[in-house]
């Protein structure tokens, strides 16, 4: 996903797309809720260097990561890699 400082969603894919994610809306707006305290993007902003967390999902362990865009310092991709859905 492309965030906005605010937390407002700009872009996503289609995976980001099947979990519930759309355009316009706040990322920390969507359940669970408790999932966005371990949030990094004010860290990622403040320090323009990216941040990653490591936490289980569903199917094994994921990574997160926070990347902040040098040419447009109040955005930042989002995105997570490892087992958090079953992608088959």
């Amino acid at each position: 996903m492309l965030v906005e400082k605010d937390r407002t969603i700009l872009a996503i894919n289609k995976v980001a797309e099947k979990e519930g994610r759309r355009l316009g809306i706040k990322c920390s707006s969507m359940p669970p809720l408790e999932r966005h305290k371990g949030c990094k993007a004010n860290a990622a902003l403040s320090t323009q260097e990216y941040q990653c967390a490591k936490w289980k999902g569903v199917y094994g362990d994921v990574i997160t990561f926070w990347l902040p865009l040098e040419e447009y310092p109040d955005c930042f991709i989002h995105f997570s890699v490892g087992q958090k859905l079953n992608y088959e």
